[in-house]
């Protein structure tokens, strides 16, 4: 579980026992491939959670805690977004663009 916290507590990952320390991989590559093999870097990184909570608050470019940036993006707004609109439950489905409340059956576009 990720833990959004404010920016200045937010602590920069320890790049020492980062995985992609010694990575010539460019992480804030555009093409699929490379940030295909930037999140592989990530997958076996044991500061992947400091990571991905670092750049949730701090990075908007790049593959960060194994996420693109559009992933983060999707992530935020997620996160954002826990409770129905209509009956605050948390029972949330995606669907076709938008969401569902499987609780009152209210759908929204998100």
């Amino acid at each position: 579980m990720v833990k959004i916290i404010r920016t200045d507590d937010t602590p920069y990952p320890d790049r020492k026992r980062a995985a992609c320390r010694n990575s010539d991989l460019d992480f804030h590559a555009d093409d699929a491939a490379t940030q295909w093999l930037a999140k592989r870097v990530c997958s076996r990184c044991s500061e992947i959670e400091k990571c991905l909570a670092y750049a949730l608050v701090n990075e908007p470019y790049g593959v960060w805690g194994g996420l693109t940036e559009a992933e983060r993006r999707k992530l935020k707004r997620r996160i954002a977004r826990v409770m129905c609109p209509g009956c605050s439950s948390v029972d949330i489905l995606e669907a076709d663009g938008g969401e569902v409340c499987l609780a009152c059956g209210l759908s929204w576009n998100v």
